[in-house]
């Protein structure tokens, strides 16, 4: 199970780079997610906190057109810290650190709001 896990964390850390990197070229993000792993891997899950990160990039903060209480409203919070014993009864906690107002984990790449855009969007949009 370990190495499945672990090469869950290669790949997914390795998509997140690439993803943010380039939209902020240059500018230090820090690390998308972590990964609390037990001791020892006792139970076949992994959980998840998808929506809890906080680290907002300054560069989004000022580009967007909300303020940032605002951008926090979009957060789980604490879901995190629900979900902190997890490693300490043997299964991995996998937590974003980006915000879900930078990008929602859950969506698929072109799961749009056609509100957002001034042009129709193309037909492989799934909105």
């Amino acid at each position: 199970m370990s190495e499945i896990t672990s090469r869950l964390g290669d790949i997914l850390d390795q998509q997140a780079h690439n993803n943010i990197a380039t939209a902020f070229i240059g500018e230090d993000y820090g690390a998308a997610f972590e990964v609390d792993r037990p001791a020892s891997q006792t139970m076949p899950f992994v959980f998840a906190s998808p929506h809890s990160g906080i680290n907002y990039i300054d560069s989004f903060v000022k580009a967007s057109r909300l303020d940032p209480l605002a951008l926090r409203r979009s957060e789980d919070s604490f879901v995190d810290d629900l979900y902190s014993e997890v490693p300490n009864c043997g299964s991995p906690l996998l937590k974003a650190l980006f915000p879900r107002a930078f990008v929602d984990p859950n969506r698929e790449a072109y799961e749009l709001d056609p509100r957002m855009f001034d042009e129709p969007l193309p037909k492989f949009v799934n909105s």
